[in-house]
């Protein structure tokens, strides 16, 4: 005979100091466990009653929810014929059938389209994750309860083996969370569907992107076939802008240049910068600006059709210009804010004034304040490009 009641297991208490409240199974002797949508501390669940104590704000909300599962479990139960010839697992297993098949594909889908209409450039992250469990699972059609700690593990180890970095692999595996956690978190799937309990991941730490000025100087200074000599001119755009990242430099407009400035609001941070227009940035936007576009970058705009795909030609092209130059690193565009950044404090910039051009300075300071700032970045600036060209 198969008993059903709502339970909690006390010695699953999370970081956040409350429970899952599961619906028990116990079957011939033996017990089983289905996880629902509910969490309470242990001091609001009566174990004996199987039900939330008042003391909880939605205790008559969980409680008659809870009372459904237990009649919809019990129902199915009477309904099967074999029940006592089956094992505790197969029972679980046939409740769980109440709830439709979950895509994560779908799931993925949702999260991504949610980032799209916020205009956050993370759906990328999420988009190149979700093309890589595709892969890997060799269909488009991936079920919530086939990912458990032994899929996770062969999905990280197939990535790594496909050369991606540790880091790059630990960001796909904190993208799949995400996405579980939101769906248990919207009542979309079970809580005991969750696979990263006893997975666990870590990345290395990542060592400084960062040039010298003769790695730098080699580079302007190199040999390089037309694609290579793009990625090196946008890479210079970025150093010369004190780092500006390329999505930033993508998106830049005639309107941002105002009296012999560059003026952008950055999208990481939304701070506005405001950087001086040295000739060796009007000479790279004369290259690549049209005079029928509006776009500082027409011709890069010309090409690619979303920042994803210039920032990963650009960062395709750097690599072999590295190695083309004998660098032994994975340069990519993020080496111009951090090779600056270096640069100017290994050269006699303070760290304050490092801070103030990188954008990490003071938030509320007077108009007289601004403008003395803005001198010193620009003093700095111009004194790092002297270095390199």
């Amino acid at each position: 005979m198969s008993k059903i009641k709502a339970a909690i297991r006390k010695n699953e208490v999370d970081k956040s100091g409350k429970v899952n409240i599961k619906i028990r199974v116990h079957h011939n002797g033996k017990t089983r466990y289905i996880g629902t949508r509910f969490y309470v501390k242990p001091s609001q669940f009566s174990v004996q009653k199987g039900r939330v104590l008042k003391s909880h704000q939605m205790s008559a909300f969980i409680n008659a929810e809870l009372k459904k599962l237990e009649a919809n479990y019990e129902s199915k139960l009477v309904a099967s014929d074999d029940t006592e010839k089956i094992s505790v697992k197969e029972v679980v297993s046939r409740l769980r059938k109440k709830y439709k098949v979950v895509n994560l594909i779908d799931l993925f889908d949702e999260v991504i389209k949610s980032f799209q209409s916020a205009g956050s450039s993370t759906s990328w992250t999420y988009t190149t994750t979700k093309s890589a469990l595709i892969k890997y699972w060799g269909s488009s059609f991936l079920p919530v309860t086939e990912v458990d700690e032994a899929f996770l593990k062969g999905f990280m180890n197939s990535r790594i083996a496909e050369g991606k970095s540790i880091n790059g692999t630990v960001l796909s595996l904190a993208n799949i969370r995400s996405v579980f956690n939101k769906a248990i978190d919207n009542g979309v799937i079970l809580a005991d569907m969750y696979p990263f309990r006893k997975f666990k991941f870590s990345g290395v730490k990542t060592s400084k992107r960062t040039l010298s000025v003769s790695q730098l100087k080699t580079m302007l200074q190199a040999k390089l076939d037309p694609k290579e000599k793009v990625a090196v001119d946008m890479f210079f755009l970025s150093f010369y802008l004190i780092g500006m990242n390329s999505k930033d430099l993508f998106n830049l407009k005639k309107g941002n240049i105002m009296s012999g400035r560059m003026v952008y609001v950055r999208a990481k941070t939304k701070k506005e910068y405001s950087i001086k227009i040295e000739p060796e940035v009007m000479e790279i936007l004369e290259r690549y600006g049209s005079t029928d576009s509006d776009w500082l970058l027409a011709s890069m705009h010309e090409k690619y059709s979303t920042v994803q795909d210039f920032t990963y030609a650009m960062n395709f092209n750097l690599k072999k210009v590295a190695e083309k130059c004998e660098i032994n690193m994975p340069v990519t565009t993020y080496y111009a804010r951090h090779s600056w950044a270096t640069i100017a404090y290994n050269n006699g910039i303070s760290k304050d004034n490092v801070r103030l051009a990188l954008g990490h300075g003071e938030e509320t300071v007077t108009d007289t304040y601004i403008d003395f700032d803005l001198k010193l970045v620009d003093i700095a600036n111009r004194k790092i490009i002297d270095l390199i060209v």
